[in-house]
């Protein structure tokens, strides 16, 4: 049964704080080699930029990120109908097998 939630738009929120946190990944490590020509770089700006394996890293944690945003941090239905469900025992009739 499922049970409601206190707070229904928690699961929104934490989905978009973590598409968030996963595009801030990609656009730190889409961006750093060009910044840190341009300003002066930062610590982990200039080891982004430096670093190939970690860019790489980087880039398969933000695509985690994503998907298990996706999955885990799904919205409640929002109407009894949405979450209505067919009953499993029902099967055709004229059906021959076992």
């Amino acid at each position: 049964m499922v049970r409601q939630l206190r707070w229904p738009w928690l699961p929104r929120v934490l989905r978009w704080l973590s598409l968030l946190v996963a595009a801030g990944l990609v656009a730190m490590v889409s961006l750093s080699p060009h910044l840190a020509d341009t300003i002066p770089p930062h610590k982990l700006l200039r080891l982004f930029a430096q670093d190939a394996v970690l860019r790489r890293s980087a880039i398969a944690a933000a695509i985690g990120l994503a998907v298990s945003a996706f999955i885990f941090f799904k919205s409640p239905p929002r109407s009894p109908l949405q979450s209505y469900q067919a009953p499993r025992g029902s099967s055709p009739g004229d059906v021959i097998g076992a």
